[in-house]
């Protein structure tokens, strides 16, 4: 075997992290026999799911938040809680016969490419206290976007605070709020579901942003949210993808005082849901906002606590915080005992060293790669996890099983000229998309489906099953779910590389 070159025979994979992706990636690689293991610095499966705040849950339905080919058990929540989403991996893990391929409570310390292009890993065993060194001829890195450290901004004057300043990573009890006067700052999922909670136990919960964004829950006007948001034909009105055909961008271009319409009812429709004041609509575009991060797909409980009062949303800034209250940039002032910060997390690079971002050519909006996987300048190097989409467990599964494709050489794998033209034509188009932030280049969301056509084109399946108009109807207008993603699998053109005999 040549330097350099992965043998699925002999090669031995580590794989960084244990959540959706990790496990996604585990179970994957050992359907095709390919040795590895998984270094987790958590007791469990789970990655931020092992370890996040109260009631803390999916976005997503159970029909969409799991593996292509592996549901959740029937009495689970519909919207499953971290709990309900841990067990579900462990699941996974014991079915499959997968728990020794694991090693928990092991954090990376250090890793080191060496000449021949393999990696030593030093890992520290956190319950002996010991650190050991082992060498593997590919890496995976599967820690995520957002698996980093909380984004925890500071504010002039916060020194001075009476009260209780906490990041919702941290938060672990609704006792923290009886009978306090809770400031919740931020906008997103966690934002509200802690708003949401302290509505129920706290004296006042006053809600900070300094933008409002557009929601969602499970249902547009009448219908189903996911049944709209999932079709492959929504993706089409959305901006294009930058990997489709020169005829589909026209088509676009074509079709763009429809989408326009469109997407202006649509916003008409959210805000009939909304019910909610002029002051606290959105100033964005509906169909922008899908594109990045910044659409939420909230409780109907936190619209119900708006409407009645509970949670009073003010607009601005925080401009300084005195010993028991805020002012905001407005000059509006906010009596305070409890301050939580629903601010997110800082881009993940931990645990790659500085040598190694600067291989992967990082850059102040991320680490753009080829089709969010394989990086054109670093050899036995992936991916898994490293892009965000509105179902990541079924993004991170497609991934992991075309990562195992290019292992296995079930398809021909591009020079890398032509992966780093095809990573410039997507910084180009998202860069022209999405506002600059940190985590931009991971950015699939809503053109989830044109992504993971692309990923099912490359490993020989046909995304559309069924031929004639009907299955062009089916193909655009049904929901893009693990359950017709699984079919498209099973009836490919050509056999599916999990099927074929080890290569």
């Amino acid at each position: 075997m040549a330097p350099g070159c992965f043998s699925v025979e002999k090669g031995r994979v580590a794989v960084i992290g244990a959540g959706v992706s990790g496990v996604a990636t585990v179970k994957e690689l050992r359907k095709r026999g390919i040795d590895c293991l998984a270094f987790e610095k958590q007791s469990k499966v789970g990655g931020l799911w092992a370890d996040n705040y109260y009631k803390a849950g999916a976005q997503e339905t159970k029909k969409l938040y799991r593996f292509i080919d592996l549901e959740h058990k029937e009495e689970v929540a519909d919207y499953p809680d971290k709990d309900e989403i841990c067990e579900y991996l462990d699941n996974v893990v014991d079915e499959l016969n997968l728990r020794a391929y694991f090693r928990f409570n092991h954090e990376v310390l250090q890793m080191e490419q060496n000449e021949d292009m393999r990696w030593s890993i030093t890992v520290k065993d956190m319950k002996l206290s010991e650190s050991r060194t082992e060498v593997f001829d590919f890496l995976v890195i599967c820690t995520g976007l957002f698996s980093g450290k909380p984004n925890v901004p500071t504010f002039p004057g916060q020194d001075k605070f009476e009260g209780e300043i906490m990041h919702t990573s941290k938060w672990r009890s609704p006792d923290l709020f009886k009978g306090k006067k809770v400031v919740v700052v931020g906008n997103g999922k966690s934002a509200l579901d802690v708003a949401v909670n302290a509505s129920e136990n706290a004296e006042s919960v006053v809600q900070v942003s300094r933008h409002r964004q557009w929601m969602t829950h499970n249902t547009i006007g009448v219908f189903p949210a996911f049944k709209i948001l999932s079709s492959r034909l929504f993706g089409k009105l959305l901006a294009p993808y930058y990997g489709d055909s020169e005829l589909s961008k026209a088509l676009h271009r074509i079709a763009s005082p429809f989408s326009w319409v469109y997407f202006r009812l649509l916003e008409a429709m959210l805000l009939t849901n909304y019910r909610l004041p002029p002051r606290l609509w959105p100033k964005s575009k509906f169909n922008e906002d899908l594109l990045s991060s910044s659409i939420c797909l909230v409780p109907k409980p936190y619209l119900q606590a708006v409407r009645r009062g509970a949670i009073d949303v003010r607009v601005g800034g925080i401009n300084e915080i005195g010993r028991k209250s805020l002012r905001l940039s407005t000059g509006e002032e906010v009596d305070a005992d409890v301050i939580i910060l629903g601010t997110g997390w800082k881009r993940s690079v931990k645990p790659l060293n500085d040598d190694l971002l600067k291989r992967l050519k990082a850059e102040k909006d991320g680490i753009w790669v080829y089709k969010h996987i394989i990086s054109p300048n670093v050899e036995n190097f992936a991916f898994i996890g490293h892009a965000s989409s509105f179902m990541n467990p079924v993004t991170f599964d497609l991934q992991a099983r075309w990562l195992v494709g290019w292992l296995c050489e079930d398809f021909k794998k591009p020079s890398k000229k032509e992966m780093e033209q095809d990573v410039e034509n997507m910084k180009k188009s998202r860069r022209g998309l999405i506002n600059e932030c940190e985590h931009r280049a991971g950015f699939v969301q809503l053109q989830q489906a044109a992504y993971h056509d692309d990923l099912l084109t490359d490993m020989g399946m046909n995304p559309k099953r069924n031929a004639g108009i009907l299955g062009w109807i089916e193909h655009y207008l049904s929901p893009h779910d693990p359950v017709l993603l699984k079919k498209a699998l099973d009836q490919g053109t050509a056999m599916s590389f999990h099927e074929k005999e080890l290569c």
